[in-house]
């Protein structure tokens, strides 16, 4: 590109785009400034007149494709000479037209979602790639061309389960599906599960008990979805929580199939969760949903339970609301199901784990407690109390919570949590202080009240769900995780991608926390597999330096780092947000990592992120870091008569987070304690977390998937057949106006912006530094035969290999390690195939130049010929016509003399017989 030889007149190029990201353009020459190129629209049409690109303007060498990869794009873009960002997106674009969602970058899975019904997932399918096997993993290389499959998920699944259950080389696998929100991680991840599921049980004759294990599991998915999962804009079905779900399987047996590929028993699961949102349990934004639970609850609960409950169903009318917690609470229509439908498959799901009837009413009154704690007003005190700061003490509203209810709020909340209704009031309008010997109450304002409500009703709903999780572990999880009976197993990482808006808070950092830990273990895995690649094609090569994230870790994480810092604050009791900042601005972080905004923006600070700046809003960090209950309201629910209740708080509880926060609910190992504040805050608890899952995955050997939304329209690839919009397929699932219209299917810039925060850029970056491009020995030969004599390309007893050596030894290149011939592929150092492009480029305009001269004498002599050859003609008509008018002209003459001449001989002969009739008169009158 930008750092090579500057490209040559007819080369084709990408060069950057505002409205695309890039644009293909080709190169017309090269001024006296840069360049002179003619840029064209992703569609192939020309955009505009010729433009000059400044030599500073970098540029990227276009792929020129051949076959059907013209028309639908590599399949494996490892094939593609060219692999910067430019071509994967082109590519992707291609791939996306022709209705192909997935596309490998080696052994990258990249799914595009196409937004239309495809018959990708059918029975035949998923038995031909678990025929295939591991062969079809990165593109098929293992496979012959006949018998390659196209990628999909499918082959992810196969390679994983096949690794995993080898008989004697084996290895745990994991399987990393990542993508923003709606990109269709879920249901890609249930689309794997479902996969191995089905390989585990192909040819196993116990029926019973395995099939109902792997029904429990398959219909946990969805369970955990009803409380973890909200309609949002983006997405309808949009998890608000990560897992890591670890299938477990037994100790592998030789199969019986043709193949006798081993097959291990799938046993049981295990999940942890990350990162629940809590704040979407106390609002969200116009036009989305809380949890899906809610909804379904109020529209499937009969209607005595409803009046046990002293709860009201759904409003009637759209964007109308019954309860302060549920914006937007109209029924709605999720994945083709009603609430009531809904609700009818949760309660079937909680069944099949052993959380029966009595259980289950448990859990409803909990989540109607949670929706009525939303009514709970505060009023003034009657005698006039003060609250800290001066303000105002309050005291809960006594008023009814609707028209037909004879109980008051607090009494409906009070009822359903099991605690008595004084205990409630002054949980949550006083607060508890100890000092050494002393204890008091500190009378509470309208707004540290409410804080105190709203966080009871997070706690709450937190807590039911790690609960709930628990329930699912114990219900499906295997006897012994760690001993020989599950011996084996898949994990997969359903979680959150990097997220980047206006105005981004603690949750935005603790969400790009966990994709800088994965991104370290991302590029660490590509490095590897580069390494091995390089090794088995037997080239030489140093070692690459290539950017690590260990410093920004450090800074997030590490000793008097972010983390520490709340901490620090947190402890103090009266830490600020503006403290915190000051505390880090202090420590002289080096500027590629930290910033800080001069002027007005004290309370904020850009972080420098592997997928580009972020820069966060301080305020509400500290509380969010912290989000602990007050101890009276703890008391208070341990002390309720609600049996569910007094589980969830009766022992020392797993911290729930923060606003925006749940920790995993898989238990942790006991390390260097901390003090009990700060190891109770969310982000040391989610570090935590974080450390002990990558320990995990350092022992598997990993798989990914990242998961692209194309458009922000859910707009198909193709126009549907029936005219309406189509539906939102299984697998996938952002982005903005498209580059040629508003609504482009494939929306370029949005598009490019997701594969640089998946890593993908990076990661290829990473992949092509020490040789960024690459050709197959057949694809060297062909491409640059004619640029050397044809003795050169004869292969002889080695080969393909020994032409390739050939020609670059002809070629001459000054620095020997500016290129390396493999085994099957031939590499370059960066600019040396640009050279090679433009000596190739400088040849076809040479032999162009000659076959114009040779076509142009051969055009200059045919017009001599024919205008020869006419003009014989025309000379020869011409003759042909003089002749013919002098012979007529002779003719004319000749019978002018003919009558001149009879005249004559005629006026003779008169006078001749006038003179003998004159004589003969005179003769007889003489």
């Amino acid at each position: 590109g930008g750092a090579g030889a500057m490209p040559s007149a007819s080369t084709l190029v990408y060069v950057p785009d505002a409205a695309n990201e890039w644009a293909p353009a080709e190169v017309l020459g090269q001024t006296a400034a840069g360049l002179r190129i003619q840029r064209f629209l992703p569609s192939g049409a020309v955009a505009g007149p010729p433009e000059d690109l400044p030599a500073s303007t970098p540029t990227l060498l276009q792929n020129i494709s051949e076959g059907a990869a013209a028309q639908e794009g590599e399949p494996d873009m490892t094939a593609l000479g060219q692999l910067h960002e430019a071509a994967i997106l082109y590519n992707l674009r291609k791939r996306h037209a022709t209705l192909h969602p997935y596309t490998y970058v080696g052994e990258i899975v990249i799914a595009v979602n196409p937004y239309c019904w495809l018959p990708l997932y059918t029975d035949e399918l998923r038995a031909a790639y678990a025929k295939a096997g591991a062969r079809q993993r990165g593109g098929g290389r293992d496979a012959s061309a006949e018998e390659a499959l196209p990628p999909h998920v499918y082959a992810t699944s196969v390679a994983a389960y096949e690794r995993m259950a080898g008989l004697e080389d084996y290895s745990p696998q994991s399987i990393l599906v990542s993508g923003e929100s709606g990109a269709g991680k879920t249901e890609t991840t249930k689309i794997l599960m479902a996969h191995m599921a089905a390989i585990a049980t192909a040819h196993e004759s116990s029926a019973g008990t395995e099939h109902a294990t792997i029904l429990a599991i398959i219909e946990a998915n969805p369970l955990l979805e009803s409380f973890g999962n909200a309609r949002t804009l983006r997405n309808d079905n949009s998890s608000r929580f990560g897992k890591f779900v670890q299938l477990q399987f037994g100790f592998p047996t030789q199969g019986f199939d043709m193949q006798r590929k081993a097959r291990a028993p799938l046993l049981g699961a295990l999940s942890r969760t990350y990162l629940l949102e809590k704040t979407r349990i106390l609002s969200q934004q116009p036009g989305e949903r809380n949890y899906h639970i809610f909804y379904q609850m109020l529209g499937g609960l009969k209607m005595e339970k409803m009046k046990e409950y002293n709860i009201r169903r759904l409003a009637k009318f759209k964007n109308s609301s019954a309860y302060q917690y549920l914006r937007n609470d109209s029924p709605g229509v999720i994945e083709g199901r009603t609430d009531e439908e809904a609700f009818a498959r949760t309660r079937n799901a909680l069944e099949i784990i052993g959380v029966h009837d009595e259980e289950q009413q448990r859990m409803w009154q909990l989540l109607a407690a949670v929706l009525v704690l939303g009514e709970v007003t505060f009023e003034p005190r009657l005698d006039q109390g003060e609250a800290e700061g001066g303000k105002q003490a309050v005291v809960i509203s006594k008023k009814p919570f609707h028209d037909e209810s004879p109980l008051s709020v607090t009494e409906t909340v009070g009822a359903l949590l099991g605690v008595e209704v004084p205990a409630l009031g002054k949980a949550m309008c006083e607060r508890t202080v100890s000092t050494r010997g002393e204890t008091f109450t500190v009378p509470l304002d309208e707004s540290s009240a409410s804080g105190c409500r709203d966080a009871l009703a997070k706690a709450l709903y937190t807590s039911l769900f790690d609960w709930l999780v628990r329930r699912i572990n114990t219900a499906i999880g295997a006897e012994d995780p760690s001993g020989t009976r599950a011996g084996r197993w898949v994990g997969i990482l359903d979680i959150f991608g990097f997220e980047h808006f206006k105005v981004n808070s603690y949750e935005q950092l603790m969400i790009n926390f966990a994709n800088e830990k994965l991104q370290q273990k991302f590029t660490a895995d590509v490095f590897s597999a580069i390494q091995t690649e390089y090794a088995d094609e037997g080239i030489t090569w140093q070692q690459v330096d290539y950017q690590d994230n260990a410093d920004l870790l450090q800074l997030i994480e590490g000793r008097m780092g972010i983390i520490d810092f709340m901490n620090e604050e947190v402890m103090r009791g009266t830490g600020t947000d503006d403290a915190f900042v000051s505390k880090i601005q202090a420590q002289q972080f080096p500027d590629t990592i930290l910033g800080f905004r001069k002027g007005h923006h004290q309370g904020q600070f850009t972080i420098h992120h592997y997928a580009g700046p972020v820069t966060y809003q301080a305020s509400g960090f500290l509380a969010k870091h912290k989000d602990a209950l007050f101890p009276d309201l703890k008391a208070m629910l341990q002390a309720s008569s609600h049996p569910l209740v007094h589980t969830l708080f009766a022992s020392p509880m797993v911290s729930t987070g923060s606003a925006g926060a749940v920790v995993s609910s898989a238990p942790r190992r006991r390390g260097r304690r901390d003090s009990a504040l700060s190891a109770a805050t969310v982000g040391t608890q989610f570090k935590q977390s974080l450390a002990e899952l990558m320990e995990t995955l350092a022992t598997t050997e990993s798989n990914y998937i990242r998961c692209i939304k194309p458009n922000s329209f859910k707009l198909p690839a193709h126009a549907s057949p029936s005219g309406g919009g189509a539906p939102t397929p299984p697998p996938q699932a952002v982005a903005g106006g498209g580059p040629e219209g508003s609504q482009d299917p494939f929306a370029m810039v949005m598009v490019a912006e997701q594969l640089r925060c998946a890593g993908v850029v990076e990661a290829v970056r990473v992949a092509r530094a020490a040789y960024p491009n690459r050709l197959p020995h057949k694809t060297f030969v062909e491409r640059f035969r004619h640029l050397v004599p044809a003795s050169l390309v004869i292969a002889g007893e080695g080969g393909l290999r020994d032409v390739c050596a050939r020609l670059l030894g002809h070629f001459a290149l000054k620095d020997p390690e500016e290129q390396q011939n493999g085994r099957t592929r031939v590499y370059f150092r960066g600019g040396v195939l640009e050279r090679l492009e433009g000596l190739r480029a400088d040849n076809q305009a040479q032999s162009a130049r000659v076959l114009q001269r040779r076509i142009r004498g051969f055009i200059a002599r045919s017009k001599y010929v024919r205008r020869l050859s006419s003009a014989q003609r025309i000379q020869a008509m011409v003759r042909g016509w003089l002749a013919v008018q002098l012979l007529a002209r002779c003719v004319g003459a000749a019978i002018i003399i003919q009558t001149l001449a009879r005249a004559l001989v005629a006026r003779r002969v008169c006078e001749a017989r006038r003179r003998e009739h004159r004589a003969m008169v005179i003769e007889a009158g003489v």
